[in-house]
């Protein structure tokens, strides 16, 4: 299941989609039981030109060859332990700590990406790339972590999924390599 909201997608990813909404997480019966309901934001002030676009028109963002979609899930180890024994300041910390080695290790394998805490200690990243890409991205989070200077000894678990997605399927296969990758981590 998704326990976010939804997304902001960063202007120095250099994509043309603002943000996600998870409109089914937010208002109950949006979507087909086992369904979600995506609602993207495009356009803006930025890309103003995109607003008018129609659904067959946004779907063709989306290379007609499709593309690589690879997912992690990430779940920090012990997190409960860590606010008990050292306070939930040390805790923040240690959140603040994994996104940015989440985003350093996404940006040195240079693939465009969408990264979101999906719960307490949880986050999702989403990338354009497969297998490889996400084992890359997974070794140098391992690393990031394993290196990082705090109170209390850092491990992260980290699920990894990759699947092709044409466009027009990409929500549900977005979905499915979410709930792929959550279950490897275990």
């Amino acid at each position: 299941p998704l326990d976010a909201y939804g997304l902001v997608v960063p202007h120095a990813e250099g994509r043309r989609v603002l943000a996600v909404s998870f409109a089914s997480r937010k208002l109950a019966g949006r979507a087909p039981e086992g369904r979600v309901l995506l609602r993207t934001f495009v356009g803006g002030a930025l890309q103003p030109e995109l607003v008018d676009l129609d659904d067959s028109e946004i779907e063709q963002l989306v290379p007609a060859s499709g593309r690589q979609i690879g997912v992690l899930a990430i779940d920090i180890d012990k997190f409960k332990a860590i606010n008990d024994a050292y306070g939930h300041e040390a805790g923040d910390r240690v959140l603040v700590s994994v996104a940015n080695a989440t985003r350093d290790a996404v940006a040195a394998v240079e693939v465009r990406s969408v990264i979101a805490r999906t719960g307490g200690e949880e986050f999702v990243v989403v990338v354009e790339g497969g297998t490889d890409v996400v084992q890359r991205v997974a070794t140098l989070l391992h690393r990031a972590v394993a290196t990082s200077d705090g109170a209390a000894a850092q491990t992260v678990s980290i699920g990894l999924a990759s699947g092709h997605s044409t466009g027009s399927d990409a929500q549900a296969v977005v979905h499915e390599l979410i709930d792929r990758a959550d279950a490897a981590m275990y």
